[in-house]
């Protein structure tokens, strides 16, 4: 049997894995992550994170289209070096 695998799955464990390697999320939070329909997980610190980024974007209100601005971004626009940070 054949499974395509979308991009936005991809892009969801690509998503997760990274805070899991930053042990933002614990091993259960990622395994649950991996479900499709699962929305949010919880972070080692308390608070939540969406799995997907476009439910995300979604939630605070964002189109897909416009670019994200990160914490870096903010920080290259301030002149700020974040390479000093520990």
């Amino acid at each position: 049997m054949n499974r395509i695998i979308s991009y936005t799955y991809i892009a969801r464990t690509w998503r997760m894995t990274r805070l899991l390697a930053r042990r933002d999320i614990s091993w259960h939070s990622y395994k649950l992550s991996l479900r499709p329909t699962q929305v949010t997980v919880a972070t080692v610190q308390g608070c939540q994170v969406f799995c997907d980024r476009d439910d995300e974007r979604l939630f605070f209100g964002l189109d897909a289209s416009e670019p994200v601005i990160t914490d870096a971004d903010r920080q290259r626009e301030a002149g700020i070096d974040s390479s000093l940070e520990p």
